[in-house]
């Protein structure tokens, strides 16, 4: 016991867990630098140095490491989910449907899904947790790290940005459809992020949307808004928007006047 207590103590030394969190955080970009062979070296090498730096940057901007790591949880989400997409599709970030998925699939789905990425799910648990647990043991023992020590990585994590923004600027020089947004971990998911909570919003209300557009006619005929055909949506409509739900075939269609089909 008091072996582990002394490893506990150790692994909570708040320089160690600075480095640590930062490797953590910088895991999902590593992993797209070689899954996203579509993006150009440039975009990439960007896509490594910029984020890893930010995250570098807020890391110093308090004393206590594992305080930190808590407030950037969020993240700390979208990096596990990322490594496990990343194991089932072997590319690309979290979509847009994705996170809706989240609310609408059931927890028979789930069980099923988790069979399948039980390799990903232990891998991500056993880099993920045990650097929140540390993290929150370094909090509530106020744990802190030294000024001058932060003073120094504070340079480094500028540097970074600087080196990382100077890429940004090659990247929209050399490409003309490059957007932060779109190319760059984790923007691209927070962006992914607000479309979703904009279409599930946009879902939730689509009965009060029906009511106000009224069809009439031969209209009247196709406002069947759970209809198959196949596996595919029949929506008649050309502004029926239709959201896939993955694991079973259920179609979301809502019948509205002006809402974008993306």
């Amino acid at each position: 016991m008091k072996h582990f207590k002394e490893f506990i103590q150790w692994c909570c030394e708040p320089q160690r867990l600075f480095v640590l969190f930062i490797v953590v955080l910088a895991i999902p970009n590593v992993a797209l630098f070689f899954t996203e062979q579509q993006m150009t070296l440039w975009a990439r090498i960007c896509n490594v140095i910029l984020p890893v730096s930010v995250y570098w940057l807020i890391m110093t901007l308090g004393r206590k490491p594992g305080k930190t790591i808590w407030i950037l949880f969020p993240f700390v989400f979208f990096a596990a989910f990322q490594l496990v997409l990343l194991y089932l599709f072997g590319r690309s970030i979290i979509a847009v449907d994705m996170f809706l998925n989240l609310t609408t699939t059931n927890s028979g789905e789930v069980m099923e899904l988790l069979d399948n990425l039980l390799p990903a799910v232990i891998g991500v648990f056993v880099v993920y947790i045990p650097a929140l647990v540390l993290g929150g043991f370094s909090w509530a023992r106020g744990n802190q790290l030294e000024y001058s020590f932060i003073r120094s990585q504070r340079k480094y994590a500028l540097a970074g940005i600087v080196a990382g923004a100077l890429l940004t600027v090659i990247c929209y020089a050399t490409q003309r459809d490059y957007q932060v947004k779109i190319e760059m971990y984790p923007a691209n998911v927070c962006y992914n992020l607000v479309l979703a909570a904009e279409r599930a919003g946009e879902t939730a209300g689509y009965a009060e949307t029906v009511s106000v557009h009224e069809p009439s006619g031969n209209e009247s005929q196709g406002t069947d808004l759970h209809r198959e055909k196949g596996n595919q949506p029949v929506c008649d409509d050309p502004i029926c928007y239709c959201r896939y739900s993955y694991g079973t075939v259920f179609w979301n269609c809502i019948w509205t006047q002006g809402l974008s089909s993306e």
